[in-house]
């Protein structure tokens, strides 16, 4: 008689082989989704710095500030009318350092009745080092904008304010969310990656100077 089907013991060498293929493929699979995320983040931070030079174009060569009080808008907001999407404020992986983030709370281009933790509800923050409060930095002033960096990913403010308020600079709120690194924005418009330590020390911890002139105005100029 013909046999047919298959014994116990090849089945569970099938099985065997299937698992081990798993194994190895699963974490290439993980990977490539992570790199995605993070050309999908590059991207929104490619957005948000030419908004940024955009607007400095149309306002004298002066960039947006941090944030604004009486009634002045923070440069979230400023620069709305340019990306015209909530999305470009989110990282795809911003709920790793984010984990009550909602981008459908981001309030750009509505200010009146936002809460504080509504409008800064964005994973990105602007360089707080060198990006004033209600002052805005002019584009003349930057020796090196390839340099100086104008944006990254940021994490939880300690307040408790999404997105850092904003804000990052090279003691707080730099995140290493993409594979223990960082996407980071700078003055001239391009996008880079690399190591959170290449760009960031902790306050109080004496650094080389290579990691203020990226953050630092009066180190930008020397």
């Amino acid at each position: 008689m013909k046999k047919t089907g298959f014994t116990l013991v090849e089945l569970l060498v099938v099985i065997a082989i299937i698992t081990i293929l798993a194994a190895i493929l699963f974490p290439v699979f993980a990977t490539a989704r992570e790199k995605a995320r993070q050309s999908n983040c590059a991207s929104n931070e490619k957005q948000l710095t030419l908004a940024m030079l955009q607007y400095s174009a149309d306002n004298d060569e002066i960039f947006p500030w941090i944030y604004g009080s009486n009634g002045a808008l923070p440069w979230q907001e400023l620069i709305y009318p340019y990306v015209k999407m909530n999305a470009v404020y989110s990282c795809p992986d911003g709920g790793i350092d984010l984990p009550n983030f909602d981008a459908s709370k981001f309030c750009a281009n509505s200010y009146t009745g936002c809460t504080s933790q509504q409008y800064y509800n964005t994973t990105y923050g602007l360089n707080t080092s060198s990006f004033s409060a209600n002052v805005g930095l002019q584009l003349s002033k930057i020796a090196k904008p390839d340099q100086l960096i104008m944006l990254a990913d940021a994490y939880k403010w300690p307040t408790g304010t999404l997105g850092g308020g904003g804000q990052v600079n090279y003691y707080q709120n730099f995140s290493s969310r993409h594979t223990g690194g960082t996407n980071v924005g700078f003055c001239d418009g391009h996008i880079k990656w690399a190591t959170t330590a290449t760009y960031h020390t902790t306050l109080g911890v004496p650094r080389e100077a290579y990691v203020y002139k990226y953050w630092l105005l009066v180190h930008n100029n020397e």
